[in-house]
């Protein structure tokens, strides 16, 4: 029972007209609470009392003249309520039901857990676990199954109307609620004369004018479960219409994959089933009870849809035919990535789903075979397909020649290998005609990819060297996130350890980082390596050396540089790529011990190595890659910028849907790209020579841009290292099947001006080439952070200190004289702490304060951009080097912010998103002075009234986009008083 809620005492019971209970003219039986537990487009829902029992319910008002005409829809409602209340655990039960002069109330059970919505957006990582989607499910289908038994469509099946009774939210306490469009249907159908229900949910059929049934709830039951696994919806866009398409055609992707790790193969094809166009094989509920996923069985498939979904991608290495008796090799499976490009539509590697090669296996398939067949096979987890059906179908199959490649046609999938001086290396593709870029393409990869792992002597300690080397790592390299799932990942990164330990293998890793220095002279302080490389590259080392000395056949690290994939998009030529690349391998050579051989450095163009470039080049002359920037151009990277593009990139027009479906993972990556390159070209002389509107549109360009390499990149460096560790800068969760690496060791670096809640959401870790590094004198830690605040330290007049000679390395000819690192003697033994100083001998520091008020100019209901008002009237700013600004508002119905300084947009959609929350006309105890009073202070609570803004050298040190905001809540206007306080050093 609910607690006597705060809101009480209740409305005043009025008078019954009709009621299921009550005879006419008698005082209602309920009192009704002011808590609005919810509400819909023409009613809203109470918690209520009985005061005869005691007993408290949910009581849904319809007001009568909102209504008029929708009686017959109401009376259906009460009489599906009635067939099915009692009859089920798991359907909302109807108590009660009565008339009064101006309403209609239902009264149900109370459900005191809130809905599944609500608790899926509550969920720490914004969707369910398996084991609770499969609570969920079954609970949703038994009662949904029990409706249909009973001729009755619910219509409305969506989160928000799945509740719960129970407090705790458990699938058992799962009720399906609110039948407001359910219909009690004849010969098993019914026909649609308006639609209904919530668009997203809605089955293809539901937009035709035909007769429906029980799978429109089936359909809608598919996109529950689809959300409830990975926290999005399937079919979502900007307009109807395109949301209708998508519907329309189930156009639907179990992407980004990241979202879909740890999700068995059993939720996809159960979810499938439910997406079925054709109604009448779609899957039922009373089927849907039995299904592998609901039960936790497993998937069964058969022998042909296994083998089809095998073959669709796959790089192996097997044995020559001719030295199948003497020699040992091994294998690999790994998907190709899928895209249609816009140049050709059936690049070999790009006609499969685009997840396959940027997700590599987790669950994968290793083991001994004999001279008949794999010797050692390695498999994506969604292939399920035996070794002895994947030798059969390639063994058995006719062979032809084709420029320089044996092509087997596999039925549905097409094989090309080639021949080595000791082995097969080869991949399987859907079958399609190859144009000459697609075999030289093939070709090109299969002789730039490190597949070719021969096992050089069985180790039997394999399996205790991969947890060695994996708790090694998991306790020196490993860097934890925020939302940090190292525990289910672990798993998967012994056993790729254990592919090469268990083969007395040297391990080799591949981590795709230092591109080049950021072009923004407020991050670091030149364009080489500095000591910040020095250090990544000497904890690189460190690891190796770790690793060799419990694993003596060692470690391989791959550095490969992705400087020239995206450098024409951060302003840097190409050259420029060129020459860090070459310093940091001179920096790597001073530093290595002798004979350390440890880390390998690769880039772009050692992907697409081939004597054979010729054969393409008229073909590339028509293929444009995106600059956005003017930068000066290498022609062999350029070349291969397009060879990358046509051949990895993924969807183009996919991922444009992406970025505009709400709350779409690929929407945030794409907003952090964007606010990431809006700092990062801030201070170049293009950001200079354009308006804020223009740069704004050509940061988005650029930010789509370069999701789309990073994509394609990705896809390439799975496929030219098929089998490394692989590891990444990023903070990724560690599930797999990336783990990311903290390049600068805590233990000696610390990190100021971070917000490291900020970076963990947008995957970033501080790294040597978007900052500097320096030290403090009498600090044992190096303090990693953009280079403008060692400026800031260099140009105050309190603090000594500055390049330090003795640190300047002398590598070779290319490396003197550019290699930097800081130390900074502090006269007051400064602590630097983001953006502003702290002295423990504060009395050799003259700090000072300022205190005046102001009144802005009247203003109505609306967010205004006050900046330049609150400059002109804190002349005192002016005065100080280094300080705080406090600005405090005398009001309780208005509020301060800082935010969006641009588009006007932003402000509108701020004021009429605060009347969501607080809106005017809802009910409050407090409505003395007017029904804008009560939501104002509601507002000014919520937005705030007091700003703290850092001053730098007599100017408020904001953000490229930030202004200072003033909300007003009032619909009248208003002059609001502000008291500006600022503390700080004076020039």
């Amino acid at each position: 029972m609910s607690p006597e809620p705060d809101v009480w005492p209740p409305f005043q019971a009025p008078k019954i007209i009709r009621s299921s209970s009550q005879d006419a003219n008698k005082e209602c039986p309920y009192v009704l609470s002011k808590k609005v537990l919810g509400t819909g487009s023409y009613s809203k829902v109470y918690e209520c009392r009985n005061t005869k029992t005691g007993a408290h319910y949910a009581a849904k008002q319809y007001e009568k003249r909102l209504i008029y005409g929708m009686e017959s829809s109401l009376q259906s409602e009460f009489q599906i309520l009635k067939q099915v209340s009692f009859g089920h655990k798991n359907i909302l039960s109807l108590i009660d039901y009565f008339e009064t002069q101006n309403h209609l109330y239902l009264v149900t059970d109370l459900a005191l857990g809130g809905d599944l919505f609500d608790k899926i957006c509550e969920s720490r990582e914004g969707k369910l676990s398996v084991r609770d989607t499969r609570d969920v499910l079954s609970a949703a289908l038994s009662g949904l199954s029990y409706l249909h038994s009973h001729k009755i469509v619910h219509r409305d099946i969506k989160a928000e109307n799945i509740v719960f009774a129970s407090s705790s939210s458990k699938p058992s306490s799962l009720l399906l609620a609110d039948f407001g469009l359910a219909v009690l249907v004849k010969d098993n159908y019914y026909q649609v004369h308006e639609q209904g229900g919530t668009l997203s949910y809605m089955a293809p059929e539901c937009f035709l004018s035909c007769a429906c049934s029980f799978p429109v709830d089936m359909w809608a039951v598919g996109v529950l479960t689809y959300y409830m696994l990975c926290g999005y919806m399937p079919f979502d866009c900007d307009s109807d219409e395109e949301t209708k398409d998508l519907i329309s055609k189930a156009d639907f992707i179990f992407e980004p994959t990241e979202y879909w790790e740890g999700v068995p193969e059993s939720a996809k094809d159960f979810i499938a089933n439910c997406f079925i166009l054709d109604p009448e094989k779609r899957i039922t509920a009373s089927e849907a009870l039995n299904h592998p996923f609901v039960v936790n069985a497993p998937l069964a498939r058969s022998s042909s849809n296994n083998i089809s979904k095998m073959l669709q991608a796959a790089v192996w290495k097997l044995h020559s035919l001719q030295n199948m008796q003497s020699q040992t090799s091994s294998t690999q499976l790994t998907q190709g990535p899928s895209k249609v490009s816009s140049v050709s539509s059936r690049l070999s590697l790009n006609n499969l789903p685009s997840s396959s090669i940027a997700s590599p296996s987790i669950d994968r398939l290793l083991g001994e075979r004999d001279d008949n067949r794999f010797l050692t096979l390695r498999k994506q987890k969604f292939a399920n397909t035996s070794e002895n059906e994947i030798w059969e179908a390639l063994t058995s199959s006719k062979a032809v020649e084709e420029a320089d490649l044996t092509v087997r046609d596999l039925s549905e999938c097409k094989a090309f290998e080639k021949v080595t001086a000791d082995s097969v290396v080869g991949v399987i593709t859907e079958k399609f005609s190859p144009s000459k870029f697609d075999l030289w393409f093939i070709k090109t990869v299969l002789n730039n990819s490190y597949i070719r792992h021969n096992l050089i002597k069985y180790n039997g300690m394999g399996a205790y060297y991969a947890e060695v080397i994996t708790d090694l790592f998991e306790k020196s390299l490993r860097n934890i996130s925020k939302e940090d799932r190292w525990g289910e990942g672990k798993a998967s990164f012994l056993k790729c350890v254990e592919f090469f330990t268990s083969r007395n293998l040297p391990i080799e890793s591949v981590l795709p980082a230092f591109p080049c220095k950021s072009p923004n002279p407020e991050k670091v302080a030149s364009c080489y390596p500095d000591m910040a490389e020095e250090l990544a590259i000497k904890r690189i080392i460190k690891f190796v050396q770790a690793v060799q000395k419990v694993y003596p056949p060692g470690m391989k690290f791959y550095l490969v540089s992705d400087g020239h994939v995206f450098s024409d998009c951060i302003h840097v030529d190409d050259d420029m790529v060129d020459l860090y690349f070459k310093k940091l391998e001179a920096l790597y050579h001073r530093v290595k011990p002798n004979e350390f051989d440890g880390i390998i450095f690769r880039g772009l163009n050692d992907c697409f190595r081939s004597t054979e470039k010729e054969f393409i080049a008229d073909l590339l002359r028509e293929v444009d890659v995106d600059h956005h920037i003017p930068t000066q151009l290498d022609k062999e990277t350029e070349f291969n910028r397009k060879v990358l593009m046509l051949g990895c990139d993924d969807n183009a027009d996919l991922l444009r849907k992406q970025i505009k479906t709400p709350n779409h993972p690929r929407l945030y990556l794409y907003r952090g790209f964007s606010k990431f390159m809006c700092e990062d070209l801030a201070k170049t002389e293009i950001a200079k020579a354009v308006s804020k509107k223009k740069y704004k549109k050509l940061i988005s360009a650029i930010a789509f841009e370069m999701i789309r390499r990073n994509d394609a990149y990705s896809n390439l460096v799975e496929l030219i290292f098929p089998f490394h560790l692989r590891f990444s800068i990023h903070a990724h969760h560690n599930a797999g099947p990336k783990f990311g690496i903290r390049l600068l060791d805590p233990a000696i670096c610390t990190v100021a001006g971070h917000d490291q809640n900020e970076e963990d959401r947008l995957l970033h870790i501080p790294t040597p080439w978007h900052n500097s590094i320096f030290k403090m004198d009498n600090s044992e830690k190096f303090i990693v952070s953009p280079s403008r605040l060692a400026d800031e330290l260099d140009a105050n007049e309190k603090v000594e200190g500055g390049w330090n000679e003795e640190q300047r390395f002398a590598v070779s000819s290319l490396i003197s004289d550019m290699h930097f690192a800081w130390t900074l003697f502090a006269v007051a033994q400064a602590i630097f702490i983001f953006n502003a100083f702290i002295w423990k001998n504060q009395s050799s520091i003259a700090m000072s304060w300022d205190q005046t008020s102001f009144s802005l100019s009247p203003r109505s209901k609306g967010c205004y951009l006050i900046t330049d008002e609150v400059v002109r009237s804190v002349p005192q700013i002016k005065n100080y080097k280094v300080g705080l600004l406090n600005l405090f508002l005398q009001h309780t119905s208005a509020g301060l912010t800082l935010n969006e300084n641009c588009d006007p947009d932003v402000r509108e959609d701020m004021t009429s998103s605060l009347d969501r929350i607080a809106p005017e006309g809802d009910y409050y105890i407090h409505a003395d002075e007017g029904p804008d009073d009560m939501p104002g202070h509601v507002k000014s609570s919520t937005v705030g009234v007091s700003l703290t803004i850092p001053i730098s050298n007599g100017r408020l040190a904001t953000g490229t986009w930030q202004g200072i905001w003033l909300c007003e809540f009032r619909r009248y206007k208003h002059s609001r008083k502000i008291v500006a306080t600022i503390q700080g050093e004076k020039k």
